[in-house]
């Protein structure tokens, strides 16, 4: 047993240190001449974010086997919950960027239930609850030509914008007192991670993040520039059309 919040007997023990949700470490034991067994250990974090424009519930570092149960509550209808939801907790074993293991839970609402912002999201296994108030979230505007994303989200919130599949170049932006907010990437920011650009082209995406709220918590989504595709079929006289906007009128004109 290694208690940590006291000083332990020898001289490198004199310090002592606050274990808490999220907290990682290692264990070793060496040989005599100094090779080791090492295990890493972390206390985990149960954690709940939204996808809003997917209509995603996902939870991370839930126990492993557990029955965790989704309800969410829009606060405008009578009715408590609007809807509910149970899903087992998947294990993944220990690679790379999550070395003690990895688990998660996915409620994929997408045609089922209509995620919006202002709605209460609530995860729990019987032991811990998480809840979540989703965010005014969306990037609205993607100019090409200048490299710029728009969007919306609660006044006066951070979003964190990413450009790039691999989030090659990253802005933070605080959101006006009317919810909007501009992310550059044609020029550097001006914080430490936002040294990189970014020329934003069809078939471009990535990701956006609202602040995380007091336990970790948070609403995101992604945005996406539509690469614009015909495919002429002429042995089947067709004409196949990809990645229009939902719902725009196309009209076919053949020469």
């Amino acid at each position: 047993t290694a208690d940590f919040s006291t000083f332990g007997d020898e001289g490198f023990e004199q310090d002592t240190f606050d274990i808490v949700l999220g907290t990682w470490g290692q264990a070793s034991q060496p040989d005599g001449d100094g090779d080791s067994t090492v295990m890493l250990w972390r206390m985990p974090k149960p954690l709940l974010n939204v996808m809003l424009n997917r209509d995603s519930v996902h939870g991370e570092e839930w126990p492993p086997g557990a029955e965790v149960t989704l309800t969410i509550d829009d606060p405008a209808t009578g009715g408590s919950p609007d809807y509910t939801d149970i899903q087992t907790v998947t294990t993944e074993a220990p690679g790379y960027g999550y070395p003690w293991g990895y688990t998660w839970v996915d409620f994929d609402l997408d045609g089922v239930f209509d995620v919006e912002p202002g709605h209460t999201v609530v995860l729990t296994d019987g032991v811990t609850t998480k809840g979540h108030i989703v965010s005014n979230l969306a990037a609205t505007t993607i100019d090409v030509d200048a490299d710029v994303v728009s969007g919306t989200a609660n006044p006066g919130a951070d979003v964190y914008v990413m450009a790039g599949l691999f989030a090659l170049a990253f802005r933070h932006q605080v959101a006006d007192g009317g919810g909007n907010w501009t992310a550059d990437f044609s020029t550097p920011g001006d914080e430490p991670d936002e040294e990189e650009t970014f020329d934003i082209v069809p078939g471009d995406g990535s990701f956006l993040q609202h602040e995380e709220d007091a336990d970790g918590d948070y609403t995101y989504g992604n945005w996406y520039v539509f690469n614009t595709l015909i495919m002429v079929l002429p042995i089947n006289n067709w004409v196949l059309a990809f990645h229009w906007p939902s719902g725009a009128e196309v009209t076919l004109t053949i020469d």
